[in-house]
């Protein structure tokens, strides 16, 4: 797979930066879908942004579900019958990226209310078929762990 170009890797960074309204989650979603062949290296600047961006870590994981969704309801995925290439990613980064959103360093966890909209999201991403029990096994266990 080809590196990202600096163009890319510029806009896409600046797209989950600004994940903070409808409008930018949404162009977030489009530029990913549009840029398939992008998805292992968008994926890994997510991660690092979950990494060091408290307040952008469930939009970031919210952006991530909405371009699973589309990228896989996309008629070339549908044609294919494999995995889009997204979902791929997601699937190779999954245990950094909940280790990124729900470890934190010292006593403190993660709110409740994130722990809720995580374990309602694995719980989508499996009844979808976006991805197995299986390989949602190591996020549950990291959110079981984050819950105490």
């Amino acid at each position: 797979m080809p590196p990202v170009a600096a163009g890319d890797a510029a806009k896409w960074a600046l797209l989950l930066r600004q994940l903070g309204t409808t409008s930018s989650m949404e162009e977030a979603v489009v530029f990913a879908v549009e840029n398939p062949g992008k998805a292992d290296e968008f994926v890994a600047a997510a991660v690092s942004w979950m990494r060091v961006n408290a307040g952008l870590r469930m939009r970031i994981l919210m952006a991530i579900d909405q371009i699973c969704a589309r990228a896989s309801a996309a008629p070339s995925a549908e044609a294919s019958g494999s995995r889009p290439a997204f979902v791929n990613a997601v699937r190779a980064y999954m245990t950094l990226m909940f280790k990124a959103l729900l470890l934190r360093d010292g006593p403190t966890q993660p709110p409740a209310d994130m722990t809720v909209r995580v374990r309602k999201l694995l719980q989508k991403w499996e009844k979808r078929g976006t991805f197995s029990a299986a390989e949602l096994g190591d996020a549950r266990s990291l959110l079981d762990a984050a819950e105490g």
